[in-house]
């Protein structure tokens, strides 16, 4: 033991039992009189010696020491106490409490971490079993993959009785009452939410406003969260399917698994729900965020004009007798929702005055874009070019349209680029030639 006298006074005031561990494998600095007391050995015992191999805690009361001693080294905000029990000389069975500090090097001259022991009165067996429950737990939280959230309100709720006429609206007031309260690790990064410890339902962020994220708020419908907590307010247990809104805006569907927690006299105390994605879900969420990912590079290309036509409801395929009139009504329901600068650019316009246009601006006569709008609904690919008035290229643009299930047209795909590259267009602006004359044409080219 290498304590310094100033220390050894300090801690041999205390009248509970205390250890003081240092940094290197957990060598023993120190240990108090009323430890030496309550355990029955003196500090040659404890020569060189490191708290794992102390004769008197069991290799399971030691696995709880490491937990609450590896916490206190790494500074963490909260350590929860551990609660063993452990047979006296006298033939009693003691509850003991271990606490576990950092302590800095004022007194020690190193970093160690302070565990202090404290005679509990009597435990039953059955708090023993929920205190052990708690700690299993909390093994769990942190080892988990999938989030799950607990909700508290800020004092109980009455829970409402099945007679209630105004249910609806008595659910949704207990669902805004019911805020965060603690959230596992990977429900902090699946909805983007700052790290949410017990006791912290009232924190501030970085901008100062509280967390007061609720019940409701984590779910795509509200209507499935009433839905839930009329079934959780009746038996106290759901599982169902839902959706929810990850922290890119992106609705996933989950299953997810929910618990109430009652008090005295039909109160709820507590809300714990935990959600389960498929392997499916998985995957086609990182599709999504793939063909997303994708979607950007092309916008954001300098060099190749990408746009996208939306009409303002879906178009059903115009009659054969009266194809020309309904494509032309078509035409200006048909917007530019979306276009990067180098389609713009091609366009020779400013942005502000070319989103949001109907299909014409991106050709030079409105028949052109009634003769490429009827190709669509034929063969649903088609281009055309634009020349100036010598027959330079001034730009070509291929057009793609989609259809949903409905065989109705929902969009249109534009690439445009000042070079063909040897593509030949569909269709252009060029004047068409006249049809050479029968008789005085040449018999080779016939």
């Amino acid at each position: 033991m290498n304590a310094s006298q100033e220390m050894q006074a300090i801690i041999n005031t205390i009248s509970d039992p205390i250890l003081i561990i240092g940094p290197s494998r957990g060598r023993l600095v120190a240990c108090n009189k009323a430890f030496v007391d309550e355990w029955g050995f003196s500090e040659d015992t404890f020569m060189d010696r490191s708290f794992l191999r102390l004769p008197q805690f069991s290799r399971t009361i030691l696995r709880g020491l490491i937990r609450i001693y590896t916490r206190a080294r790494h500074r963490k905000a909260k350590i929860d106490p551990y609660v063993f029990q452990l047979p006296h000389s006298d033939g009693t069975l003691r509850t003991i409490s271990a606490t576990a500090s950092p302590l800095d090097g004022t007194l020690s001259g190193e970093r160690c971490v302070i565990l202090r022991f404290q005679i509990l009165p009597s435990v039953s067996p059955d708090d023993m079993q929920r205190q052990e429950d708690a700690v299993a737990f909390n093994i769990f939280a942190d080892i988990s993959q999938e989030p799950w959230l607990e909700f508290r309100p800020s004092i109980p709720i009455l829970a409402p009785h099945f007679e209630d006429g105004d249910k609806t609206s008595r659910l949704a007031a207990i669902g805004h009452r019911l805020h965060l309260h603690r959230a596992s690790k990977s429900a902090v990064n699946f909805y983007g939410l700052q790290a949410v410890r017990p006791n912290n339902s009232s924190s501030s962020d970085a901008n100062g406003k509280k967390n007061e994220r609720h019940f409701l708020s984590f779910f795509y419908r509200e209507e499935d969260a009433l839905r839930l907590l009329d079934i959780l307010t009746t038996i106290g247990f759901v599982k169902a399917g839902t959706s929810l809104v990850d922290r890119r805006g992106q609705v996933m569907d989950a299953e997810i698994s929910c618990a109430i927690q009652f008090g005295v006299g039909n109160t709820i105390t507590a809300l714990y729900c935990i959600f389960h994605f498929s392997e499916d879900v998985v995957k086609y969420r990182d599709m999504l965020n793939e063909n997303r990912r994708e979607k950007e590079f092309i916008l954001n290309q300098p060099f190749l004009g990408v746009g996208q036509l939306v009409p303002k409801h879906p178009l059903d395929r115009p009659d054969a007798v009266s194809a020309d009139e309904e494509l032309e009504n078509y035409l200006d329901t048909i917007l530019l929702m979306a276009a990067n600068d180098a389609l713009i650019g091609l366009h020779g316009m400013q942005k502000q005055h070319f989103m949001m246009r109907s299909m014409p601006a991106l050709f030079p006569e409105r028949t052109s874009a009634v003769l490429v709008l009827k190709e669509l609904f034929v063969t649903r690919q088609t281009s055309f070019a634009t020349y100036d008035d010598e027959g330079a290229l001034k730009n070509i643009s291929i057009f793609k349209a989609v259809f949903n299930n409905s065989d109705q047209l929902i969009r249109i795909h534009i690439a445009s680029s000042p070079h063909s590259l040897g593509f030949a267009e569909r269709y252009n602006n060029l004047p068409v030639e006249a049809e050479p004359d029968s008789e005085n044409a040449d018999p080779e080219n016939a």
